[in-house]
């Protein structure tokens, strides 16, 4: 269900229905720890919840407890989709 970024991070790829959209991301801002919702494409309503390795399984438990309140459903990483895009270090600061 989790795509490895990198050895400190993962992250679940979700398409969630827009009008839905709100309240994922306050459930995430609640527990501030637990993962950082990125939207990646509005019109497919596709987002990715960010998080560390070592919270990849708490975070997993948290999106399986909110099927009842959200209809989302996990999704590979689009091919058109490069992490770097959404976690900001594909260009070291300072470079252009």
């Amino acid at each position: 269900m989790s795509d490895t970024i990198d050895e400190e991070t993962c992250a679940y790829y979700l398409e969630v229905p827009s009008a839905q959209l709100v309240e994922l991301q306050a459930y995430f801002e609640m527990y501030e720890s637990l993962g950082t919702v990125r939207t990646i494409d509005l019109k497919r309503s596709l987002v990715c919840i960010l998080t560390t390795t070592s919270l990849a399984e708490p975070c997993q438990q948290a999106l399986l407890s909110l099927r009842d309140r959200l209809q989302w459903r996990s999704v590979e990483r689009p091919q058109d989709v490069s992490p770097e895009a959404f976690l900001g270090y594909g260009k070291k600061a300072g470079n252009n």
